[in-house]
């Protein structure tokens, strides 16, 4: 078994597959509370607070956007969904590797 050190190595790389299990693991999760913030952020409707709605709304597709772009083959729905994301919204499939 791997240290610690060793494993946030593995993950600041990006090479192995525990870094890749572990930031496609946040980002599903990120993208799940994205929804779960957007649906809570509905309820200023009850205020017509027309800034909350859009930033509820925005939240909630941004939280889908990104929960397609790590499934992305498991379902026929999902895969033309990453499909239609591939080709118009293609910044956010692509990885760039930053320099750390």
């Amino acid at each position: 078994m791997q240290s610690f050190k060793d494993y946030l190595h593995a993950v600041r790389e990006g090479d192995s597959k525990p870094a890749r299990t572990t930031i496609k693991g946040l980002s599903l999760f990120t993208g799940g509370l994205l929804i779960i913030a957007g649906i809570f952020g509905l309820s200023a409707i009850i205020d017509l607070d027309l800034l909350y709605v859009v930033g509820s709304l925005y939240a909630i597709i941004f939280g889908l956007l990104v929960l397609v772009v790590e499934i992305k083959d498991r379902t026929p729905i999902i895969t033309r969904s990453y499909l239609w994301i591939d080709t118009y919204l293609k910044f956010l499939t692509l990885q760039v590797r930053a320099a750390l």
